[in-house]
């Protein structure tokens, strides 16, 4: 069992400050330098807190440049604000092969230069989907899926992500098979949980104790750095009063970054927020399916062209039941090079890091159309869910082309885990 405070205090990073206002010129609001641990050549979201000095249109007479140091060369930077929490400024931090701190950045009072929004969503037909560069990302389904002709109608569902594409287009994520009609992509229902000593399951729909359903979005936000939808989720119990059908209020987030050097990956943060409104709150009893992130991938993929490989080194064949900080889930594409994955990534801060997995058996439904991933919080300990306290667990996911080496992901998950070091100069 790995040690959360020992890891936390071997990666985390908190910030450091160096004053040293003598290098600003005069149209100069801030200059930084960013180190970080990793060694490799990634992209990563960094947030910046720019209460002190923000003003009124901030993001229409501000710029935010880098340069080499030592470089008159400037490049600009797309940056986005987000407001919700004091005034954070965020943008994308390309660490090279070399060393991360190369780069010296300057946010400057100036015009803005025009941003470029390779992000845009579509809102239709209960469908609302994420693109970048005119291609979709992610699709999350808010409306109400039917299930097929002949199935019972407790299969139907809305709030869940499907389709999630591959940068070359694939679909990765599968909805309704047969084996498993309350699969639903990518999605978190809790199994088994107690209410006041009644047994609910939110997962195996055909039970007909209680499904997971969208209500609202809460926000919808878009520019040039990420795109970001918020959702409301309730956990309905079928067999309480209506006054207490809802047993769980879920807030979903999905957070999709613009990577725009790179092609053949996408970046998108999945985080959950509960709580319960019950008075008498509600226990997610421990079980090997549950809650945090879910993955039931294309019926293209099984046990002979796909793989599996998590951060303790363990394989499609050992990977069930064991803990892992992340998880690469790959298998055959048509992309160019003739695979497509999705490293996941559970944040330190989660319930029960580094977390329980779940994988089914590699002779399952005989070897065919047989994967599923999941990390689940609740899979060794019980979670006792008071009113009105609220819980997050905290993702990303890592879509590619290609191959993920053990050394990408981990240096990956650095920078989800980790903080990085911002210097102003």
């Amino acid at each position: 069992m790995i040690n959360v405070a020992r890891v936390l205090e071997y990666y985390f990073l908190t910030f450091l400050i160096v004053l040293s206002s003598c290098n600003k010129k005069d149209d100069e609001l801030l200059i930084f330098r960013i180190e970080h641990p990793s060694t490799m050549a990634l992209s990563m979201p960094v947030k910046i807190d720019v209460n002190d000095i923000y003003f009124e249109n901030f993001d229409k007479n501000v710029m935010l440049v880098k340069n080499k140091e030592n470089d008159e060369g400037e490049v600009k930077v797309d940056f986005q604000i987000d407001s919700l929490n004091g005034k954070n400024l965020w943008f994308i931090h390309s660490l090279s092969e070399s060393k991360s701190n190369d780069w010296i950045y300057s946010l400057k009072k100036k015009n803005a230069f025009p941003v470029t929004k390779n992000l845009k969503y579509l809102k239709k037909d209960g469908d609302l989907t994420i693109f970048q560069d005119g291609k979709p990302i992610i699709n999350y389904r808010y409306g109400m899926t039917y299930p097929s002709e002949g199935v019972d109608s407790l299969f139907k569902k809305s709030g869940y992500v499907h389709p999630l594409w591959s940068p070359s287009g694939d679909t990765l994520t599968r909805i309704q098979p047969i084996d498993h009609p309350h699969h639903y992509g990518i999605w978190g229902p809790w199994t088994k949980t107690k209410i006041n000593d009644r047994n609910v399951d939110f997962w195996n729909l055909g039970e007909g104790e209680g499904t997971v359903e969208f209500e609202k979005f809460n926000s919808i936000v878009s520019g040039p750095v990420y795109t970001t939808m918020e959702s409301r989720q309730n956990h309905i119990d079928f067999q309480a009063l209506e006054e207490n059908r809802i047993a769980i209020i879920e807030n979903l987030k999905i957070q999709v970054w613009n990577l725009s050097d790179t092609s053949n990956q996408y970046l998108i943060d999945y985080s959950s927020a509960i709580k319960t409104p019950l008075d008498s709150g509600i226990v997610l009893e421990a079980y090997r399916y549950g809650g945090g992130i879910s993955f039931r991938a294309t019926k293209k993929w099984n046990t002979d062209n796909s793989a599996i490989i998590t951060s303790e080194r363990k394989n499609r064949y050992s990977a069930d039941n064991s803990e892992a900080r992340w998880c690469i889930v790959s298998g055959s594409s048509s992309s160019a090079q003739g695979s497509s994955g999705i490293l996941f990534m559970s944040h330190p801060n989660n319930r029960a890091h580094p977390e329980p997995i779940r994988v089914w058996p590699p002779d399952w439904y005989d070897g065919i159309s047989n994967m599923f991933f999941q990390f689940s919080p609740i899979k060794n300990n019980d979670w006792v869910i008071v009113k009105d306290k609220v819980h997050l667990l905290k993702y990303r996911m890592l879509i590619f082309d290609g191959k993920m080496t053990e050394k990408m992901a981990e240096a990956a998950w650095k920078a989800f885990a980790c903080d990085p070091i911002i210097e102003l100069l």
